[in-house]
């Protein structure tokens, strides 16, 4: 009698067990997710030649709702330069600073919607700075005429830096409509209406300089300036 009842009551929990399980399956499937690819062509300021390298360039969407992202981001400065070159920040993310060489550095920037001077600071500490507006900054230090960093503030976390074939990729996007966006640190930018609806290969798209090195080089101190001219040599 009792191994009839046993048999009559596991039947019933293994059900119980597995219907949830087909459900979850269902709802993830619903919720999935794709990943965009592509490249992009970067054309000198006049637009007759293209750069040699397709890389310090930023691509994201527009259209997507905002997901939670890391608070803080880093930038070093290692060597005199500011390393990454670019740095993408999602809008309301903290930039911290680091300062990674032996000499003293000056991170400042005139922009005028978030102009900053965090002055002057050893080794291994760090100075942070919040960005809440979309938007491109240039970012110098006051000592070191040589270091400069671009941010762009994108509106989410669907990103990503080209590589130097111009190579992209963004995971993990939504299906939906959204308007695909790039950026380069000579002022070439484009867009690009799509439809997420699968894994996607884009077609090419082509940025047109605004500026040549010279003029991104040639800038001024914190203190609208020319910088001095130093024969020191860099010990590190």
């Amino acid at each position: 009698m009792i191994k009839r009842l046993l048999l009559l009551i596991f039947p019933v929990l293994s059900l119980s067990l597995i219907v949830p399980v087909s459900v979850f399956f269902s709802q993830s499937a619903l919720a999935e997710n794709f990943t965009l690819q592509g490249s992009l062509k970067i054309y000198k300021k006049g637009g007759k030649k293209t750069l040699r390298h397709f890389d310090n360039a930023v691509v994201y969407l527009e259209g997507v709702s905002m997901s939670a992202v890391e608070q803080l981001v880093e930038v070093d400065q290692r060597k005199k330069k500011f390393l990454p070159r670019l740095l993408p920040v999602v809008q309301g993310q903290i930039v911290r600073f680091n300062n990674m060489d032996r000499v003293e550095h000056n991170v400042f920037s005139t922009e005028e919607k978030n102009s900053f001077d965090l002055g002057r600071y050893p080794k291994e500490d760090f100075r942070d700075r919040p960005y809440f507006e979309p938007g491109s900054y240039k970012i110098y230090c006051n000592i070191h005429k040589a270091m400069i960093l671009d941010i762009l503030v994108v509106p989410n976390r669907f990103y990503a830096a080209t590589n130097k074939k111009g190579e992209f990729q963004i995971k993990n996007v939504p299906a939906g409509k959204y308007t695909l966006k790039a950026w380069h640190i000579y002022g070439g930018s484009a867009e690009l209406p799509i439809v997420v609806k699968q894994d996607t290969k884009l077609e090419q798209l082509i940025l047109k300089s605004t500026r040549v090195v010279r003029e991104i080089k040639n800038h001024l101190n914190k203190y609208g300036k020319k910088y001095k001219r130093s024969g020191s040599r860099y010990r590190g």
